[in-house]
């Protein structure tokens, strides 16, 4: 009884999980207990890098779980790989125009702060926000020309690599449960060699 009362009060006293912990660790220590097959772990991931570099943020959520809803995938996974492309996301959004600008043979869009103020001055607001929505869809435009063969690529090359964690796992959870037979057969042993004394 004290044993059970104090392991109780030392999992209350423990800090609950971090940020990081919560949005990170814990979607992928959870689909590998559910027992989610490589395929489909490599599948999610792509997609949520790919996804996740969607140039227009806030977007890249909505687009996650629609496209993890529709191909059974799984929510948490897509939604932390997700949150783990957000600084790449803001630094492929212009590589991602000037793709888009390419194809279109539109003009490129000036990024500079000032530039972009002495622009809206001279053009107005109206035509300055038209410039940046075109900005916008020439970098969706630049990313849907790339997601394609990105996320095919990704699922190439993620497949073998979770194939390897899932079969360590798998080797891991052996161990342990061999580790947990031996534990009850050593402890009658020593109590019988205690008692044959």
């Amino acid at each position: 009884m004290p044993s059970t009362s104090m392991s109780s009060q030392v999992s209350h006293n423990s800090p609950p999980p971090s940020f990081i912990q919560r949005r990170l660790i814990l979607p992928f220590k959870q689909a590998l207990q559910t027992g989610i097959t490589a395929q489909k772990l490599a599948q999610t991931v792509s997609l949520g890098i790919v996804l996740g570099l969607f140039p227009i943020l806030g977007l890249t959520t909505v687009l996650c779980f629609v496209a993890a809803y529709k191909l059974s995938l799984n929510q948490p996974i897509i939604q932390a790989t997700n949150f783990l492309m957000t600084p790449f996301c803001l630094a492929t959004s212009i590589p991602f125009m000037r793709i888009g600008e390419t194809l279109t043979g539109r003009e490129p869009l000036t990024l500079s702060p000032a530039e972009l103020a002495k622009q809206l001055k001279s053009e107005g607001f109206v035509k300055g926000a038209g410039m940046a929505f075109g900005g916008l869809g020439c970098a969706a435009l630049g990313w849907a020309v790339v997601a394609g063969p990105l996320t095919w690529g990704l699922y190439m090359g993620l497949k073998p690599v979770m194939r390897h964690l899932l079969a360590m796992r798998k080797e891991s959870l052996s161990a342990k449960d061999v580790v947990e037979l031996e534990e009850p057969l050593l402890s009658t042993s020593s109590t019988g060699s205690l008692r044959d004394d």
